[in-house]
């Protein structure tokens, strides 16, 4: 059951995919903007600044809600309402954390509180890299190693990863979050440098 309804909505980064008359596009993230009378949905693209009106189902929604609280730091989660999903491959608790620190006016973008919140939260859970041996798929980026079961999420990641552009706030904590979900199994990528991304954007 979701928490918050999963959509479309103006403002937010999504991943085109599925296209077949322009592939090119495929795997790019965009801006949405408005919904015309054909029930296609303006896209702005990041990298190129071009726009696309494309239909619904070639759109994959990032996924990040973030739920502000009266006189509490805000919130990240998934469309379930959790802060750890299987199903969704998210883990914000990380950034939850650096979100609370800021919050409380930590200065949040300093390397040592980012490295601190990151080691604290991996040293009190159990990873299951007995080996520690990565293997790499080719075409995809190191972090997007054991999402095999998670096609959708990784094809997101994947396309968050190589956008070098300004990205919203609930997109980098999606790059972050999806990273150190894989943390939670992969040794190698507990050294989640996108947090400090998410940590001058909070």
């Amino acid at each position: 059951d979701y928490k918050h309804e999963p959509g479309i909505y103006p403002g937010d980064d999504v991943v085109v995919h599925g296209l077949i008359a322009k592939p090119e596009y495929n795997g790019m993230v965009g801006v949405v903007g408005e919904k015309l009378e054909t029930g296609r949905i303006s896209l702005t693209l990041r990298s190129e600044k071009k726009v696309l009106t494309i239909k619904p189902e070639n759109i994959y929604c990032i996924g990040v809600f973030c739920r502000s609280r009266r006189n509490k730091s805000r919130v990240f989660e998934c469309a379930h309402g959790l802060e750890v999903c299987t199903e969704c491959y998210f883990d914000f608790s990380t950034v939850n954390r650096l979100a609370k620190f800021k919050y409380s006016g930590e200065d949040i973008t300093i390397s040592f509180v980012i490295n601190q919140v990151s080691e604290a939260y991996f040293s009190s859970v159990k990873g299951d890299d007995k080996d520690g041996v990565f293997e790499g798929v080719e075409g995809w980026p190191a972090e997007c190693f054991g999402m095999e079961q998670h096609l959708k999420q990784r094809f997101v990641l994947k396309a968050l990863l190589k956008t070098k552009n300004d990205l919203s706030v609930c997109a980098v904590v999606a790059r972050a979050a999806f990273v150190t979900y894989g943390g939670l199994k992969n040794l190698h990528l507990r050294t989640n440098a996108h947090l400090e991304v998410v940590a001058r954007k909070l």
